[in-house]
């Protein structure tokens, strides 16, 4: 038998492989999609709240270009007082682009922003699997760079903190790395497209669309280059990102005041909270951080094998400093979706490693190291181990919480509003609701009738309680204390009335 035939012998079972390959990568993305997906209705069902899932449902399902904020955030701390507008915060085309796909045909807004996490989520697991995938591995070198970037990819501690507190960013995260992956493996109209949608997701896209493409120069960077893309053309590519964000942090400043998201966020009153003490705080809370203690050490650590694993980290880190000294806790801490960036230099180091293994340098320590790495970035390791951040439970309640019909509770908390407004005009009172109840229906209701624990509820004629929701317990209490009974339950809504006998 000659050699074509061997080769033709062989081909056989490597498209088996392949095919294989491809299926399974099929159904985890297909099982990612559903985990996030499903999190959304769990969460619209027991725990929702206006700020920010409730109110960025309701623009997704408004088609509506210019981004109109409903009646409920209006005034509110989360939305300020002057901000008829969501641009006022962002400037996101992302959001009415790919909502109004969806709602031109009437799938709500809860739906479509199932889709959106389910679909953003899915595509970093992808981005993983397309830094493999084009390279020719050693069956036992593709074998340990699948098993870290599925761990990445589907249990990252970071990436359930994520999905904790839904909030559209994760498409910037998700196009980033989907550009990365693009960029290295000449995916050239791929890689086109995602650092043309990065501005539009928010005015800082531009910036992380440079981070892009100085991260595939610093990745292919010496020997054996493969890059698709010169490298004047990847730098100016990254020039216009940047002038583009620079471009839409002064037409959002000029043209949609009403909300100073920079002070707010990040500047305070001019950094006067700054001091030794504070900065020592944060330094320590990162380091005790195990979303981010692997990240940093690993770079370290990985850097003295190749200088090129510390790319991420040295890119990011005019992001990262500027969160730590954020004036907010949320920011500076890195909690909820506010540390999905830990993950970019993450896919980097798969990126480096995966060059080193096709190159025949990658030894035994350093794969090694990498996997444990991997691993303890996961959430059944952390929850294991008993870290603060870890957040297993996230993906328990994605498929052990109860789904209802949320349609059915939006419409028997419209019902009641519209049926004691008029009641409660004459009276002088207000229709009162919990945090639950006005993600559900966010532009039927006022600011001044979205209640807190700390609320007054005494002039309220009608109390509407999602079961489940954050204060449920306090606000039940409330309820009885102030002489309202539970009158009308459809599935988690409460209607409370006044009672009068």
């Amino acid at each position: 038998m000659d050699a074509s035939s061997n080769a033709r012998g062989a081909g056989g079972p490597r498209r088996i492989a392949t095919l294989a390959e491809a299926l399974a990568v099929v159904l985890v993305l297909a099982v990612v999609f559903a985990c996030h997906a499903r999190w959304i209705f769990t969460h619209f069902s027991n725990d929702a709240y206006l700020c920010d899932s409730g109110w960025i449902a309701f623009l997704f399902e408004q088609a509506d270009p210019l981004l109109r904020n409903p009646r409920a955030v209006v005034g509110m701390a989360c939305a300020g007082t002057n901000a008829p507008t969501f641009l006022a915060h962002h400037l996101s085309p992302h959001i009415f682009l790919f909502g109004a796909p969806f709602s031109v045909f009437g799938i709500s807004g809860i739906d479509i922003l199932a889709y959106h996490q389910g679909l953003f989520f899915s595509l970093f697991l992808l981005a993983l699997y397309l830094v493999i995938a084009p390279v020719r591995l050693p069956a036992h070198e593709r074998f340990v760079a699948m098993l870290a970037a599925l761990a990445i990819g589907t249990l990252a501690n970071v990436l359930l903190q994520a999905a904790a507190y839904p909030h559209y960013e994760t498409a910037m995260f998700a196009v980033s790395s989907m550009a990365i992956a693009a960029g290295l493996a000449g995916y050239r109209r791929l890689f086109v497209c995602c650092l043309a949608w990065l501005p539009m997701i928010r005015e800082d896209g531009g910036l992380y669309a440079a981070v892009v493409c100085f991260s595939c120069l610093t990745v292919e960077h010496g020997e054996n280059r493969r890059l698709g893309f010169a490298t004047p053309t990847l730098v100016i590519a990254a020039g216009i990102g940047i002038v583009v964000s620079v471009a839409a942090f002064v037409v959002k400043a000029t043209y949609f005041p009403g909300f100073d998201a920079f002070s707010k966020n990040f500047a305070g009153d001019h950094w006067r909270h700054v001091t030794r003490a504070f900065v020592v705080e944060r330094a320590q809370a990162m380091l005790a951080n195990w979303n981010i203690a692997p990240v940093l050490a690993g770079s370290v650590v990985l850097s003295i094998i190749d200088v090129r694993y510390v790319t991420g980290i040295v890119l990011l880190a005019p992001l990262f400093l500027l969160h730590m000294l954020s004036v907010r806790p949320e920011h500076g801490h890195f909690t909820l979706y506010f540390a999905l960036p830990w993950l970019l230099p993450v896919l980097i180091w798969l990126a480096v490693l995966v060059r080193r293994m096709s190159d025949r340098r990658a030894s035994g320590i350093e794969k090694t190291i990498f996997v444990v790495l991997a691993c303890a970035l996961t959430a059944p390791v952390q929850a294991l181990i008993g870290t603060p951040q870890a957040r297993w439970d996230v993906a328990l309640q994605a498929f052990r919480r109860p789904i209802v019909d949320i349609a059915g509770m939006k419409k028997v908390a419209r019902s009641t509003h519209a049926s004691y407004a008029s009641s409660a005009a004459e009276r002088g009172q207000k229709q009162c609701a919990s945090m639950g109840i006005a993600a559900l229906i966010p532009d039927d209701l006022a600011p001044g009738e979205v209640i807190s624990p700390d609320s007054d509820i005494s002039s309220c004629l009608t109390v509407l309680l999602l079961r489940g929701d954050m204060h449920y317990a306090e606000l039940t209490a409330k309820a009885k204390a102030s002489g309202f009974r539970l009158t009308i339950i459809r599935e988690n809504a409460e209607v409370w009335l006044r009672d009068t006998h």
